[in-house]
C-alpha cells in the first residue's frame, strides 16, 4: 500500500520544511534580482537614465522585497511554527506580485504570470489544498486590482512614460478569466505532482529505512554469532570478519581485514586450495589446531562455502568461512574419557581391595615376627627388609585403589583453611622424607583463603602433588608450594590457587594429556594412580587444574578452588544413583 503524503505531512520533520522554505526565499530573491537587473539593462539599452522618476517605485519595491526576504531567511532557524511562517511568506508573495503588476500597468502588465510560481510554492509547502487556497487568493487579489483599475479608482503606474490606454470591459473580463483558469489549473497540476513526488519520497524513505533495518539486523546477527565468520575475496584476502573471528584469530592486538588467509590460518588456505582443485562449492567440516600467538592452541572446526554475487555465476567471487572453537568440547570429551577410565579402575578396586588388604596385614605382621626371631643375620635382615618394602608398596597401591573406589563416596565437605592444611602436609612430608629425598620443600603462603572441601581430600591432593614433585627430582632441587588468591575474571569466579612447582626433567608435550590416566606413569616404581586421584578429588571439589611444563626446566601444577563454595553439581551415592548437589557457604 502506497503511503499517503497527507497523512505524513503533519508529522513531517522540521528540517525538510525549513529547507523548502529556504529554497522558496532564495528563489524569490533571485527572481526579484533578475527583474531588477533586466529593468536596468532595458533602461541603458534605451539610453535612458536608470534614475528616472518612473523607476523610483520599482526601486522602493525591490528594496522592501530584498529586506523582507533576507530577514525571513535569517529568522528561519528560530521559527517554531513553520506552517504559520509559510502562510505569511505566501501571502507576502501574493501582495508583492500584485504590487508588481500594479507598477507595470495593471491589466496590461506582463508580470501576472508570477502568481503561478507562488501557487506552485504553496503546493510544495502546504499540499494540494493549500495550493487551491493560494490560487483563490491570487485570483481575488488580481481581480480586485483590475476592478479598481477599470472603475478608475486606482490608476496603475507604468515603468515607461506612456499614456495609459483605454481598455474595454471585455479585455478586463478576458484577462481575469484567463488568469483564474491558469491559477486553478496550476494549483491542480502542481498539487497533483507534489503529492506524487511526496508519495515517491516517502516510498523511497520507507525502502531506505527497511534496507537500513535489514542491514542492521544482518550486522547484529553476524556480531551475535558464537562462531567465527570470515568473508574472503577470490585471492584469499579477508574482507570482513565478525567479532568472534577477531577474538579467536587475532585477539585484541590486531585486525583480520586485509590479511591473507594462507598466512593467517594455513589449514584454511589448504582447504580452499583443495576445494578449488575439486571444483566443489563447499567443503566438508574439518578440524585442526590453530596456535594462538600468545596462548594455548585452539581446536577449530571449520566449514567452507563458495561466495557468489549471483546464483547464475559459474565461478565463485570469494569464500565464506565459518568456524567454531571446539577446545572446551574436546577437553570435555577428554574429561569424560578420563572419568570412564577412573570409574573402571574404581570398580576393579572395589572388587579386589578387601581381598588384598586383609592378607597383606597378616603378611606384614608375620614378616615382623620373623625378623625378630631371625636375629642379626645380615642375609635374613636384608631379605626381610625387601619383603617389608614390597609389602609397603603393595599397601600403598591398595590405599590408592581405595581412594579411587571410595573417594567420591566418603565426601564430608566443610570450610577448610587451606594454609593450615598446607602447613600440616608440608611438615609431615619433611619429617617423612627428610632422609630419603634430596629435594627441598619451600612454602610460600600469600593468602589464607577458606574453601568448601573435604579436609582429607585436600590433604591427599597436596600429598600426592608434593610426593610427585619430590620423586621427579632424585638429584635434588627446590619444590615450591605457593598459595595465592585470584580475584576472578569473566571466565572464572574468585579462586584460591595452589601452585606446586618442581625443578625436575619436565613432561614432554605428547604425554601431557595422559598423565592423569589411571596406571600411566613415567617412573620405574610408580603406580600411575597419584595424579589420577588428584584429578578425581579435585573434580569432586569443583576445582580445576592447569599444567605447565618445559622439558629440562620443570613442571608446575596449579590447582584452583572456587571461593564461592559451590558444591559439585553431581555426586555419586552408594545405591548407584546420581545426586544433584549445589550449595553455598
Amino acid at each position: 500500500m502506497a503511503p499517503n503524503p497527507a497523512e505524513h505531512r503533519p508529522n513531517e520533520t522540521g528540517e525538510l520544511q525549513r529547507k523548502r522554505l529556504l529554497g522558496m526565499l532564495l528563489g524569490r530573491l533571485v527572481l526579484a534580482l533578475f527583474f531588477l537587473v533586466l529593468t536596468v539593462i532595458v533602461q541603458v539599452w534605451k539610453s535612458e537614465s536608470v534614475l528616472a522618476a518612473q523607476l523610483e517605485p520599482l526601486y522602493a519595491f525591490s528594496s522592501i522585497l530584498f529586506v523582507y526576504t533576507i530577514v525571513g531567511a535569517l529568522s528561519l532557524k528560530r521559527v517554531r511554527n513553520l506552517s504559520r511562517f509559510a502562510h505569511q511568506q505566501l501571502l507576502f508573495d501574493i501582495a508583492a506580485v500584485t504590487c508588481l503588476v500594479y507598477l507595470s500597468g495593471g491589466v496590461d502588465s506582463l508580470f501576472s504570470f508570477l502568481y503561478m510560481p507562488v501557487i506552485i510554492a504553496a503546493a510544495v509547502l502546504l499540499g494540494r489544498s493549500g495550493s487551491f487556497w493560494i490560487a483563490a487568493l491570487s485570483g481575488v487579489a488580481y481581480g480586485l486590482l483590475l476592478d479598481l483599475q477599470y472603475f478608475r479608482w486606482l490608476r496603475p503606474l507604468y515603468l515607461t512614460p506612456v499614456e495609459a490606454p483605454t481598455t474595454a470591459i471585455e479585455t478586463y473580463f478576458y484577462s481575469l478569466l484567463m488568469a483564474l483558469a491558469a491559477f486553478f489549473v496550476t494549483a491542480y497540476g502542481s498539487g497533483y505532482l507534489t503529492e506524487e513526488l511526496e508519495r515517491s519520497r516517502l516510498q523511497v524513505a520507507h525502502q531506505r529505512r527497511d534496507l537500513a533495518r535489514i542491514e542492521r539486523l544482518h550486522q547484529h546477527i553476524v556480531r551475535s554469532m558464537t562462531s567465527g565468520l570470515l568473508t574472503l575475496d577470490g585471492s584469499g584476502i579477508v574482507i570482513s570478519a565478525n567479532p568472534e573471528a577477531q577474538r579467536l584469530l587475532a585477539g585484541a592486538s590486531g585486525t583480520l581485514i586485509g590479511s591473507q588467509i594462507h598466512d593467517l590460518v594455513p589449514d584454511i588456505g589448504e582447504l580452499i586450495r583443495a576445494t578449488q582443485i575439486t571444483g566443489a562449492d563447499r567443503a566438508e567440516r574439518r578440524e585442526f589446531l590453530y596456535r594462538v600467538p600468545a596462548g594455548e592452541p585452539l581446536c577449530l572446526g571449520c566449514t567452507l562455502s563458495a561466495l557468489r554475487m549471483d546464483s547464475d555465476e559459474p565461478l565463485a567471487t570469494g569464500w565464506v568461512v565459518n568456524f567454531q572453537d571446539l577446545t572446551k568440547i574436546k577437553k570435555m570429551e577428554e574429561h569424560l574419557r578420563r572419568q570412564e577410565k577412573m570409574a573402571l579402575a574404581g570398580k576393579v578396586a572395589a572388587e579386589i581391595v578387601h581381598e588384598i588388604k586383609n592378607p597383606l596385614a597378616s603378611m606384614s605382621g608375620a614378616v615382623q615376627l620373623l625378623a625378630a626371631d631371625l636375629g642379626a643375620d645380615p642375609l635374613h635382615r636384608r631379605l626381610t627388609g625387601i619383603v617389608s618394602r614390597e609389602i609397603e608398596r603393595i599397601d600403598q597401591l591398595v590405599t590408592n585403589f581405595l581412594w579411587l573406589a571410595r573417594g567420591s563416596l566418603n565426601l564430608h565437605p566443610q570450610s577448610v583453611a587451606l594454609a593450615e592444611g598446607l602447613r600440616e602436609v608440608a611438615e609431615l612430608m619433611r619429617s617423612r622424607h627428610a632422609a630419603d629425598s634430596a629435594g627441598r620443600l619451600r612454602l610460600g603462603i600469600e593468602d589464607e583463603p577458606l574453601v568448601w572441601i573435604d579436609p582429607d581430600h585436600f590433604r591427599q591432593i597436596v600429598w600426592n602433588l608434593v610426593l610427585n614433585g619430590l620423586e621427579a627430582m632424585p638429584q635434588g632441587g627446590d619444590l615450591n608450594l605457593r598459595l595465592t588468591r585470584n580475584e576472578g575474571a569473566d571466565t572464572h569466579p574468585a579462586e584460591a590457587c595452589l601452585e606446586v612447582q618442581d625443578q625436575g626433567p619436565g613432561i614432554p608435550e605428547e604425554l601431557k594429556e595422559r598423565i592423569f590416566e589411571p596406571f600411566f606413569t613415567t617412573k620405574r616404581r610408580g603406580t600411575g594412580l597419584g595424579l589420577s586421584i588428584v584429578y578425581q578429588l579435585l573434580d569432586q571439589a569443583g576445582g580445576r587444574l592447569e599444567v605447565d611444563s618445559v622439558v629440562g626446566l620443570g613442571t608446575s601444577f596449579r590447582i584452583f578452588f572456587p571461593l564461592s563454595c559451590v558444591l559439585p553439581l553431581v555426586k555419586p551415592v552408594r545405591d548407584g544413583y546420581i545426586a544433584l548437589v549445589k550449595g553455598e557457604c
